[in-house]
């Protein structure tokens, strides 16, 4: 299965797109349209007033399977203005603060978008922390500065995805839009069945922030059987690691919270088909979204976990495999159209 040019569109404005912990709205209309635009009449598309995105066929039947990916990003906050019109900033969840001097950036005013870059407020050797950074946006002083941005507004990367050899894509917001990306696929190749599970899309916020509250809410009000957690994992090759290979296929967590049948359906399914996978054992916490989804899902929930590899995490240029989201979308629809007994 190969990526058509309808979806790698839709995949790149999604790595592209505004959208840090705690403003994640415009993104979300953004899912939803392309979700109305393409699934058939008869779906149930919602999103609910903290901006969690529920998109689903068969919404009656049982099981209903829950296809989760948390769709805000890192980014920074606007915390004060100094007195040369230089915008001073905090951390929205922990992106990679080394990564980001010399960037360009979106600042999310309420006018719009203005663009800025990220300079140290003194150099220096050590390694820079986030207090000492800023944003110069060109404005003349601190009266100028004030009619336009306020504390409190979000910043984002402002770096449109790119090519890089062979199946390989380097831009921002991997973490988690190719979560979300993976979701909306299955949905729209199983669309059509009249028979089978509920499977649910569920674009949720506030992952990185990290309060878990967008998971916490939509598992309440989806109340799933099964909840399948579509996430990223951090690829070490490139450091000469082998835990997490760039290319090698997505992550089958086994271990911790995950539900022991379904990760091992899921490896069994991946065999049968000849779909490139690796194993992520878990010995605690995932770090993810899936324990609080369980917890407040208000039944009897299992869950698995399902991580696309990339590498430099957290930073503006993450770079993605596509052939690893090409496989990870294969075996889902194939797990959710004909789903195991376990």
């Amino acid at each position: 299965m190969s990526l058509d040019q309808n979806a790698r569109g839709f995949l790149e404005q999604l790595m592209a797109a505004a959208g840090p912990a705690g403003f994640e709205g415009d993104v979300q209309r953004m899912i939803r349209d392309y979700l109305a635009e393409n699934l058939p009449a008869k779906r149930h598309i919602e999103i609910d007033r903290n901006d969690n995105l529920v998109a689903a066929v068969r919404w009656e039947n049982r099981p209903r399977v829950m296809l989760m990916a948390h769709v805000d990003t890192v980014g920074l906050i606007v915390e004060q203005i100094d007195s040369g019109g230089f915008l001073l900033v905090g951390k929205i969840g922990s992106p990679s603060v080394e990564s980001l001097v010399g960037r360009r950036v979106s600042v999310l005013a309420r006018e719009g978008a203005i663009p800025g870059v990220i300079y140290r407020l003194k150099d220096g050797d050590e390694k820079a922390q986030v207090s000492d950074l800023a944003i110069d946006c060109g404005f003349a002083n601190a009266d100028e500065a004030k009619q336009r941005v306020r504390p409190g507004d979000g910043v984002c990367w402002a770096y449109p995805p790119v090519n890089l050899a062979g199946s390989r894509i380097v831009g921002p917001g991997t973490d988690d839009r190719a979560g979300v990306f993976v979701a909306t696929q299955v949905l729209l190749r199983v669309a059509d069945r009249s028979e089978g599970p509920g499977v649910v899309c569920a674009s949720v916020v506030q992952e990185e922030g990290p309060t878990h509250m967008g998971a916490v809410a939509t598992a309440g009000r989806v109340r799933p059987d099964l909840i399948i957690c579509i996430d990223t994992a951090e690829a070490d090759d490139f450091r000469g690691g082998t835990r997490v290979r760039l290319g090698g296929g997505p992550m089958i967590a086994r271990g911790g919270c995950i539900h022991t049948a379904t990760s091992d359906a899921l490896i069994d399914l991946a065999r049968e088909a000849g779909i490139p996978h690796q194993i992520e054992p878990i010995g605690r916490g995932t770090g993810t979204d899936l324990e609080s989804a369980i917890r407040f899902s208000g039944g009897e929930a299992i869950g698995a976990l399902l991580s696309i590899p990339h590498r430099h995490y957290h930073s503006p240029n993450e770079v993605l495999d596509l052939a690893d989201v090409e496989a990870a979308i294969d075996l889902l629809a194939r797990f959710v159209t004909d789903l195991p007994e376990a």
